[in-house]
């Protein structure tokens, strides 16, 4: 992917990594994601955020990043977690 676009991204945030996660070249940090590390990594409110995870963390990944001043547009993410009895 790296090789396709020139200002590419890629950082797995992990609550309990296993070492070899730790020793993945994308590990990002263990433990929640505070909006102080996520402007470490918001460098371009035009650029394409792509997130995924369980709706809570989604909604304060995405909140926060519109408070970086990302617009709505630029942002995607894709829920995942425990299944919902309908």
């Amino acid at each position: 992917m790296k090789s396709i676009l020139a200002n590419y991204q890629l950082s797995f945030v992990y609550g309990n990594p296993s070492e070899e996660d730790v020793k993945d070249i994308h590990f990002g940090k263990q433990g929640y994601i505070y909006e102080e590390w996520l402007k470490t990594k918001v460098i371009d409110g035009e650029a394409g955020y792509y997130i995924c995870g369980p709706v809570p963390f989604l909604r304060s990944i995405v909140t926060s990043l519109k408070e970086l001043g990302v617009n709505s547009e630029h942002i995607h993410f894709e829920y995942f977690g425990s299944a919902v009895n309908l």
